[in-house]
């Protein structure tokens, strides 16, 4: 059975939606939003008050008004983590890497056989076999763009601004700024 998005409004008669995946249906200043199964959460709103149903199967969730704000919880773990390994080569800063089968950092290669494996980008530099650290996701500065956009994987683990016209293409982030990459690793694109 698929879900049925129910959305009730005092100015308006009930309106009834099948519900995919990613529902989005708006209506004036009515939205309903229903994110991925397998339980969708609905937020349906009219100016500041929270009005709808949802009816997944025979289970019904109402949704109310919202309440106060609770008090601010702990600061969590950073999502932009340092991992250290092993240099399996001598490794420059601000390099992307992979991890090869002897568990040794080495330079990532915009290749079918390497690319897959990137692991992050060295924030030291490193002889083998001393420990390099490197991040895999988050903000690393020191570099030297040319402009805003995307960053992709060059050879020896370099990162370029200009997109590969053949072979693999690997984007590794975007430049905030001319120093600054928002590192965040996406699958790779294999061109013929």
């Amino acid at each position: 059975m698929m879900d049925q998005v129910i959305v009730q409004d005092e100015a308006a008669p009930v309106q009834v939606h099948q519900a995919r995946p990613v529902v989005i249906v708006q209506r004036q200043e009515l939205a309903v939003i229903a994110p991925e199964a397998p339980a969708p959460r609905v937020v349906v709103q009219n100016g500041s008050r929270v009005v709808g149903v949802v009816v997944r199967e025979r289970e019904t969730l109402q949704v109310g008004l919202r309440g106060i704000q609770g008090p601010r919880g702990l600061p969590g773990a950073s999502a932009e983590r340092i991992l250290t390994a092993v240099a399996g080569m001598s490794l420059s800063a601000l390099r992307a890497i992979i991890i090869d089968a002897s568990g040794r950092a080495i330079y990532a290669q915009p290749t079918l056989e390497t690319v897959s494996g990137v692991v992050g980008v060295t924030v030291t530099a490193a002889d083998a076999p001393d420990e390099v650290s490197y991040r895999t996701s988050g903000h690393i500065e020191g570099f030297s763009f040319a402009q805003r956009g995307a960053v992709y994987l060059g050879p020896n683990g370099t990162l370029t601004q200009d997109p590969p016209t053949s072979g693999v293409t690997l984007e590794l982030g975007v430049s905030l700024s001319s120093s600054e990459l928002l590192l965040r690793v996406q699958q790779p694109i294999f061109m013929p």
